[in-house]
């Protein structure tokens, strides 16, 4: 009996462990392998993107590894990463990793890239063309100079200690929450190693450290047993394979090496607060959470963990919805409320549901209560049985769309999945297998399930809070302890069931009257055009790119040309006043419920010169889509009270919005750019006063009377004659005048003046602000397009030589550029970028060095050369979405011009001379304006 009993106990035991250590059932179509020195390697064939390929190194080790005398190093050898390794070392006779990487269309930031976190740095080659061998080699080749091979030579340390201070100053400048994310760390995670790691480090320490320490960081962290390389793409599985051993094989695993401690997160029994206040800060910033123990590493692959992601997902789900209620019931405490879980606030030893909430500065203590009442009613009365129907079907929607889309998955998305495998030991799971699961527990788990897992996650123990006010005059500030008691006395309170929102079944209940399609005929692009007994034309082109994607855009000429300065503030709450209200019969909340479940978007615009309506949806929503286009034409739904509240909520959060420096820098640049036309400035708290709802209304009712005057352009996964019924009932039925509308006078000009203005406004951070813009009346074209394109991807090169590289000056320099056919023919190209105070008077001279040097000295061949084969490789993906063609025929409709047609042979074409004469162009047009704005006088 004893042996029996010991017996059944052994058999008990063994079940039991099974069906907790199950595991899922992982996508065996990626390889995973470990070479003997410990490097991990995953490789996926993956060929919906023909002839590229993304390659990755990922590492177990981020600025949490760093030493006190380190702060700042892991982020510092990321930057280093791309100046200098054994087989690319930037020589005259050798490319650097940048320079070769470009020569084949690999684009520096585009294509590649790194990022260092707490725990964590990765680098990637993506979207590379695979085109030859040697392209192949040559990328793991630079992964493997990654891994091991960079040389980090003292010359190219000390370059690079101007651009990381500038990076330091671009993120805190950007956004006070950078400056308060640093005060709170230390307070949060007190006592332990997570109290100072933030990946930018100190900068006392970035201008000064010995190149000894960044060495000695990279030969004890960056080793084989904690890197992984990632190849996904258009390749040979086994080739990869090969190659990967053959070059990675080698590298040796360093003897005694240091184990990679994964640091903890102490609990705590009381309450952890932290307040602080910003002048920059623009509106209060409440968090709350709840930490516990991650779920351990060997059983994150289990089907018990994956449950337990489930029940967590429509946790999140049904509080976020409670959330919006509750903000549109007391929009006058608080802007926004959500909730999420994961990894608590940068350290990945330790999980966290986080409450957060933005609230408005007069009522922070009520705002606070209200959100944390709101999340203990969920906890002491649980979720009712509509809501969580209505969260599984967003979870089976969710599934469903990722399974209709499994043969059309681009690289990137298998790249995370393999990333996080390795850093997280999650999941990669096949399309069928997810939603094979998600259909199980959707019939198997019911609302106690549910209700058991928010008591897990809301447990009202072992909280951190944080508020982050801003410093400004009516802010009410809270101290720690009455931050503390605030929620503490809401989660003693007590409060009522939740009563949840009722909805239709229908957007439409009485159907309208039926149209025709009048005329058919073929089209440009593969398009075919229909015309509709409206005089609507719409446009249609069945495409494969996507198995479960149909986009839709309907526009017509007009906009907000045709009406006066005086409509200014009108038009800028145009869409936002409209949508405030909902639709049809609708208001907005319920609207929401009712597409729960759905994949189909819709919404209306305005811009200076058309309006319109643009949408998309899968396949199996394609009539919610029509539906939600023909309401959005016959019905907005007006709700003053809604109106009120959203005009309410947008004085809040733009009276201290406008204070930001970024907000008075863009507005001070926008007045100079356009001569103070009000069209495109900023709205002040007491403008708000000025917008008229009637007026809003009417203008949307004009805008949108008139269907004949409406091109509709309709592209994806379609069956024209499925498509026809649709067309007719939903389109065809639309009320139309039969008259065509000209776009009016009332379009913001560029002044075309030469104009310097600088001017002081005080800032957290010392930092000067400064845009230079560039404009010529030019014909327009497509060649003049390309033209423009080339000329900015030129100075954006120049640039990050002679402004970042060569002078430590700024982290980031933006060339962007426009060529616009309304009113007038004109290209603008803009150069922006931020730097401190003292290295200004240096560094403006040469943003208009570099483009007098393009103009005077010509173009040098290699470089145009680049530029192309990026454009070339670029246009070669692009065909394939259908986002190109329908912005094409837009192009096409709206312009007049074929913008795909001899488009590579214009590439091709374009000489040195051609872009030289181009740069000649935009110098001798003498067109400048400049706009700066600094911390301090400049001196």
């Amino acid at each position: 009996m004893k042996y029996n009993r010991i017996l059944l106990f052994v058999v008990l035991c063994f079940v039991s462990f099974n069906a907790f250590a199950q595991r899922m059932l992982q996508d065996n179509s990626v390889r995973i392998g470990k070479l003997s020195n410990g490097l991990t390697y995953y490789i996926k064939h993956n060929s919906f993107v023909k002839n590229e390929a993304d390659f990755y190194l990922a590492q177990r080790v981020g600025s949490i590894l760093e030493m006190p005398n380190q702060r700042g190093l892991a982020h510092f050898l990321e930057h280093m990463a791309f100046n200098g390794t054994i087989n690319f070392p930037q020589t005259n006779n050798k490319p650097g990793v940048v320079q070769w990487c470009e020569s084949v269309g690999i684009k520096f930031g585009a294509n590649l890239n790194a990022y260092t976190s707490v725990d964590q740095t990765v680098y990637n080659i993506s979207a590379a063309p695979v085109i030859r061998e040697g392209i192949v080699d040559s990328c793991l080749l630079v992964l493997h100079d990654w891994s091991c091979g960079l040389l980090l030579t003292d010359k190219e340390i000390d370059k690079e200690r101007g651009v990381i201070e500038e990076e330091w100053r671009t993120r805190r400048s950007a956004m006070a929450m950078q400056r308060l994310l640093e005060q709170s760390t230390p307070i949060i995670y007190k006592g332990t190693k997570y109290e100072d790691c933030l990946p930018i480090g100190s900068m006392d320490i970035v201008r000064s450290f010995p190149y000894k320490h960044l060495k000695d960081y990279y030969k004890r962290w960056y080793r084989p047993d904690l890197q992984a390389v990632i190849v996904v793409g258009d390749v040979d599985v086994n080739k990869i394979e090969e190659k990967i051993k053959k070059c990675f094989g080698a590298i040796p695993q360093p003897k005694n090496a240091e184990k990679r401690v994964y640091y903890p997160v102490s609990d705590n029994k009381e309450m952890i607060v932290f307040c602080a206040k910003d002048a920059e800060q623009p509106v209060p910033s409440f968090s709350l959470y709840m930490k516990r123990d991650v779920t351990p590493w060997a059983e994150r692959q289990t089907v018990e963990a994956y449950k337990d992601n489930y029940l967590t997902n429509l946790v999140i789900s049904m509080l976020n919805n409670r959330f919006d209620v509750l903000q549109k019931k007391h929009s006058k405490e608080i802007l926004a409320a959500s909730v999420q879980d994961g990894n608590f606030f940068i350290s990945n030893t330790k999980d966290a549901f986080m409450l957060t909430a933005t609230l408005v500065k007069e009522r922070v203590k009520e705002g606070i209560s209200l959100a944390v009442g709101e999340l203990e009613r969920a906890r002491k009365h649980g979720f009712t049985e509509t809501e969580l129907l209505r969260a599984k079907d967003e979870v089976l929607n969710d599934a469903q769309n990722s399974y209709n889309d499994r043969n059309k998955v681009r690289n990137s998305m298998y790249v995370e999945m393999c990333v996080n495998n390795f850093l997280n030991n999650s999941n990669i799971l096949t399309p069928e297998v997810e939603l094979q699961e998600t259909k199980r527990l959707n019939g198997s788990v019911s609302l106690a399930d549910v209700n058991a897992m928010l008591a897990e996650l809301v447990h009202n123990t072992n909280e951190v809070a944080t508020l982050f006010v801003p410093e400004s005059k009516g802010a009410e500030e809270l101290s720690e302890q009455q931050l503390k008691q605030t929620i503490v006395l809401a989660q003693q309170k007590d409060y009522p069931k939740y009563e949840d929102i009722k909805t239709e079944s229908s957007f439409i209940s009485v159907l309208p009257q039926s149209g025709k399609i009048v005329k058919e005929e073929k089209m440009i692009y593969g398009y075919t055009h229909l015309t509709l007994s409206n005089g609507m034309n719409v446009y249609v082109k069945p495409t494969s790119f996507e198995d479960d994607e149909i986009n839709l855009r309907a526009f017509s000429i007009g906009g907000k040309s045709l009406y006066s300065t005086k409509d200014a503030h009108n038009l800028t709450y145009l869409i936002a006043g409209i949508t405030s209200g909902g639709l049809s019969k609708f208001d907005e909340l319920t609207l929401n419920r009712m597409l729960s479940g759905k994949t189909v978007n819709v919404s209306p615009f305005i811009g200076e010169d058309i309006e319109g309506i643009k949408g998309n949806s899968v396949v199996r929503n394609a009539k919610e889509l029509f539906e939600l286009v023909h309401l959005y034409f016959t019905s907005p739904r007006v709700d003053s009270v809604a109106f009120k509240q959203m005009i309410d909520e947008q004085k809040s959060f733009t009276e201290l919005q406008n204070q930001k420096p970024g907000v008075v820098y863009n507005d001070s640049l926008m007045r100079v750019v356009y001569g103070n036309n009000p069209q495109v400035l900023s709205l002040s708290a007491s403008d708000l006063d000025k917008v008229n709802y009637k007026r809003i209304i009417e203008i949307y009712k004009e805008r949108f009377a008139n269907a004949s005057d409406f091109n509709v352009i309709i592209t994806g996964n379609v069956d024209i004659e499925q498509l026809k019924p649709f067309l007719c009932l939903y389109l065809a039925s639309l009320p139309s005048a039969k008259s065509q509308e000209m776009r009016g006078k009332n379009i913001p000009e560029i002044q075309e003046k030469n104009i310097t203005r600088l001017m002081v406004h005080p800032q957290a951070t010392p930092v000067v602000r400064t845009s230079v813009l560039y404009s010529a009346r030019i014909p327009y074209s497509v060649e003049n397009e390309i033209k423009l394109d080339i000329l900015a991807s030129l100075l954006r090169s120049g640039y990050l030589q002679s402004i970042r590289e060569d002078k430590g000056g700024a982290y980031n320099i933006k060339v962007t550029s426009t060529l616009a056919q309304y009113p007038y023919s004109q290209m603008v190209l803009k150069v922006a970028f931020s730097t401190a105070p003292e290295k200004y008077k240096e560094l403006i001279p040469l943003v208009d060095a570099e483009l007098l040097k393009l103009a005077n000295n010509g173009v040098d061949v290699q470089e145009l050369g680049k530029i192309k084969t990026y454009l070339l490789k670029t246009y070669k993906s692009v065909v394939n979405t259908n986002e190109y063609w329908e912005e094409l025929l837009f192009n096409y409709l709206y312009n007049n011009v074929d913008a795909d047609a001899g488009y590579q042979r214009l590439v091709e074409q374009l000489t040195p001379q051609d872009m030289q004469r181009f740069a000649k162009l935009v110098v001798e047009n003498k067109k400048r304006i400049e706009v700066t704005m600094s911390s301090e006088k400049i001196q």
